[in-house]
C-alpha cells in the first residue's frame, strides 16, 4: 500500500512538472544591460502576461539580436521583443503582434551626432571621417544612419567604420573622441545635450514590436494582443523602455519603409 502511495505521488509530481513544461511560454529579448538587472526589470511584464495569459511566461536573455532571430524562427522561443530591422529580417517566419508606443506614439528616430566642439556641420563633410556603428542588426544605429550616409553619398567614402554594438557605446566613443560621427537613437543623444550635438535626424520609424513564433497557438496570440493593447501601466511598460506608454495593434505594412531600406544597405554590402 505504502508504494503504491509512493508511486502515485510520483506520477503527480511528474505530470505537474511536464504541464508545468508544457505550458511554459518562452519571452525572449536582448540582454542589453547586465542580465541580473534586466530580469528584475522586466519582472512585471511577465508576471501581468503570466495571469493575463493562464500560462507562465518564462523569460529568455539573447545575448544579441541575433541570437532572438534564430531561436524564434526554430521554435526555441515562443515570443520575442525585437527592434524593427530584426522583425523585418524574419518577418515571414514569425507573426507581428504589438508595436510600442512611447510617450503617445509609435514612432521612433534615428540621429547622427558629432561631439559638441567639432568643426563638422553638414553629412558631407564625414568623407575620409571615422564613424561609429551600433549592432549590425540594428535599426537606428545601423541600417537608418548607413542609408543616410548613402544617401548624401558619403557611406563609400568614410576614412572608418565600426560596429561597437551598444547605442551608448557609440555615443560615449564619439563624446571621447575615437570617432567623428556616430548613429544612434535619439534618446540616447538626450542624455548626452551637453556633449553632442545632432548633424542629422531622420525621419520617424515605427518602433519595437512583439512577434510570437509561426505556429503558436492563435487563441493564445489573441490574448497576448488584448493584454498588450489594453496595457496602461506605467509602471509594466517601464519594463520595455522608460517613457513606454503602451502598444498599438501590429501591421506587416507598417515596416515596409525599413525592409526598403534594409534592402539597400544589404545589397551594398554584398558588393563590398
Amino acid at each position: 500500500m505504502k508504494v503504491l502511495k509512493i508511486l502515485t505521488i510520483i506520477v503527480i509530481i511528474y505530470q505537474t512538472f511536464t504541464l508545468n513544461a508544457m505550458s511554459q511560454i518562452k519571452f525572449g529579448v536582448i540582454s542589453i544591460i547586465d542580465p541580473v538587472v534586466l530580469t528584475q526589470r522586466m519582472a512585471p511584464i511577465t508576471v501581468y502576461l503570466s495571469n493575463c495569459l493562464n500560462d507562465r511566461i518564462s523569460l529568455k536573455l539573447g545575448r544579441d539580436y541575433k541570437e532572438i532571430m534564430d531561436k524564434l524562427v526554430n521554435g526555441d522561443l515562443d515570443m520575442g521583443f525585437i527592434g524593427p530591422a530584426p522583425y523585418v529580417k524574419i518577418k515571414d517566419r514569425v507573426e507581428i503582434v504589438a508595436t510600442l508606443v512611447s510617450d503617445g506614439t509609435p514612432y521612433f528616430n534615428s540621429v547622427i551626432v558629432v561631439r559638441k566642439d567639432s568643426e563638422i556641420t553638414d553629412i558631407t563633410e564625414l568623407a575620409q571621417k571615422k564613424f561609429a556603428f551600433g549592432s549590425p542588426y540594428s535599426t537606428l544605429s545601423f541600417y537608418v544612419p548607413a542609408h543616410i550616409l548613402h544617401t548624401h553619398k558619403v557611406l563609400s567614402r568614410l576614412g572608418n567604420y565600426n560596429f561597437l554594438g551598444k547605442h551608448d557605446q557609440v555615443a560615449k566613443n564619439v563624446i571621447l573622441g575615437k570617432y567623428d560621427a556616430g548613429g544612434i537613437k535619439e534618446s540616447v543623444y538626450l542624455q548626452y545635450p551637453n556633449y553632442l550635438k545632432i548633424l542629422h535626424k531622420s525621419e520617424p520609424f515605427y518602433d519595437f514590436v512583439i512577434v510570437v513564433r509561426k505556429n503558436f497557438d492563435l487563441s493564445l496570440k489573441n490574448r497576448l494582443e488584448t493584454a498588450l493593447l489594453n496595457l496602461k501601466s506605467s509602471s509594466v511598460l517601464s519594463a520595455f523602455k522608460p517613457g513606454a506608454t503602451g502598444f498599438i495593434k501590429g501591421q506587416k505594412s507598417n515596416y515596409e519603409d525599413i525592409a526598403t531600406i534594409i534592402e539597400v544597405i544589404d545589397r551594398l554590402r554584398r558588393k563590398q
